[in-house]
């Protein structure tokens, strides 16, 4: 069983789907853990913004998680966290409406190395330039 669902995530539209799932899980992870810290303002920028304690707890990067605490790991998960529902919405369809197209040219495994490694550069990037805190995959997705 595991090994088929491996399997079917080189498929090349499960990858793109896998790689959405995977975001959206995380925003709506992010908004329960502390649902009395979401942003419920009608500023489109805010809307149903997860607070930055839980961001942090979660895996956002920055030069505090990397330099400060030693997160090293949230050069990675910080790639799949959102700020707001209009961040996670524009990078949901980025994604979708450009990984299929990349998946044709470059295969699966190599988008799937495209977007990891892209996310990791735009992460180290930011957070050697002195992003106190950043997330989302912009960066992944731009790459």
């Amino acid at each position: 069983m595991q090994l088929q669902l491996i399997r079917n995530i080189w498929e090349p539209t499960e990858l793109v789907r896998f790689l959405v799932t995977a975001n959206i899980v995380l925003y709506i992870t992010s908004l329960f853990i502390a649902p009395g810290a979401v942003n419920y303002d009608l500023n489109p920028m805010l809307f149903l913004s997860p607070s930055t304690g839980v961001l942090f707890k979660l895996g956002a990067s920055g030069t505090l998680p990397v330099f400060a605490e030693d997160r090293w790991w949230t050069l990675i998960t910080a790639n799949y966290l959102h700020g707001s529902l209009l961040h996670l919405l524009f990078n949901v369809f980025a994604l979708r409406a450009v990984g299929k197209i990349n998946i044709e040219i470059y295969a699966p495994s190599r988008l799937f190395l495209i977007y990891f490694l892209g996310g990791l550069f735009s992460m180290a990037i930011s957070s050697l330039a002195g992003i106190p805190l950043t997330l989302g995959a912009s960066g992944a997705v731009c790459a």
